[in-house]
């Protein structure tokens, strides 16, 4: 029994972490690399602009916030 909780645990944990990860590159996507490439904002960033995106996004994220 205990065996079988730690897995399931486990693999919710796994889970939530891969459904995150899809989450934050797809919102990534949205906010860096479409306007990139549609040239609605500027192509080159500092370490302290992507930084900035990359909390912004992880704080939406946590919050709940919808991604498209």
């Amino acid at each position: 029994p205990l065996a079988y909780d730690r897995q399931q645990y486990e693999k919710g944990y796994n889970k939530a972490i891969d459904d995150f990860a899809i989450r934050f590159f797809c919102e990534l996507n949205n906010r860096v690399v479409r306007p990139i490439f549609s040239k609605q904002i500027q192509s080159k960033f500092t370490i302290d602009d992507i930084k900035s995106i990359f909390d912004e996004i992880v704080e939406q994220l946590r919050a709940g916030a919808e991604y498209d």
